[in-house]
C-alpha cells in the first residue's frame, strides 16, 4: 500500500488545483472613475428605490448575466470512450498497430464529442489493462495504456481540446474490463 501514497498526494494537489481554477472568473471591468468625494460614491451606488422600480426585462437579463459564469465548470463529463484489448496491445506494440489504435482512439474522441460546443479545459483518461480480455487489471500496465491513450488524444489535436500535454493526465483504473478506456472532461463555461 504504500506504493500508492505518493498518488494520494498527488490526487490530492490536483483536486486544491481544480478548486481554484473552478472558482476563477473573468470579468470585464471598464476603466475605473476617480471617485474622490461622498457625492461621486453615491451616485455610483443603486439606489434601494431604483433597484424597485426596475423593469422586468432589466431584472431577467441580470439574472441571466449571473448564470453566464465565465471560468471552468467545476462539474466534469464522463465519457466512455472503448473497451478493446485490441487498442491497449496496439499501444504497446509500435508501428501499423500503434498508428492504428491511436486512430481509434481519436475517432472515439470524437465520437463522444459530437454535439459537444464548449471547450475542454483539462481532460483525464483512465485506462484498465491486464495484457489479455480475460486478464484483471494490472496496475503499471493501465497506468501506461492512459499514459499512451492521453498522448493519442493530445495528438490528435481536436478543435475542442487543448494541445498541450500539461493538461492531460493518464490514470490506472483497476475496476474497469481489460481494455477499457474512458475519459473524463472539466470544460470552460460557455
Amino acid at each position: 500500500m504504500t506504493h500508492l501514497a505518493g498518488w494520494l498526494f498527488a490526487d490530492l494537489l490536483l483536486v486544491l488545483v481544480l478548486i481554484v481554477l473552478g472558482g476563477q472568473t473573468i470579468q470585464n471591468v471598464g476603466p475605473a472613475a476617480p471617485e474622490s468625494s461622498p457625492a461621486a460614491r453615491a451616485s455610483a451606488e443603486p439606489s434601494a428605490k431604483a433597484s424597485a422600480t426596475a423593469s422586468p426585462s432589466a431584472s431577467a437579463s441580470a439574472s441571466a448575466s449571473a448564470r453566464s459564469r465565465t471560468g471552468m465548470d467545476p462539474v466534469s463529463k464522463r465519457l466512455k470512450l472503448l473497451v478493446s484489448q485490441d487498442v491497449a496491445d496496439g499501444l504497446r506494440g509500435s508501428g501499423d498497430a500503434r498508428d492504428a489504435a491511436r486512430r481509434r482512439i481519436n475517432e472515439e474522441v470524437d465520437r463522444v464529442l459530437a454535439g459537444e460546443k464548449r471547450r475542454g479545459a483539462m481532460i483525464f483518461v483512465w485506462g484498465s489493462d491486464g495484457g489479455c480480455a480475460a486478464c484483471t487489471a494490472n496496475s503499471d500496465l493501465s497506468s501506461r495504456y492512459a499514459d499512451a491513450a492521453a498522448e493519442a488524444i493530445v495528438r490528435g489535436r481536436h478543435r475542442l481540446l487543448p494541445r498541450a500535454s500539461a493538461f492531460y493526465r493518464g490514470y490506472i483504473d483497476l475496476s474497469g474490463a481489460s481494455g477499457a478506456l474512458r475519459m473524463e472532461v472539466f470544460f470552460y463555461n460557455a
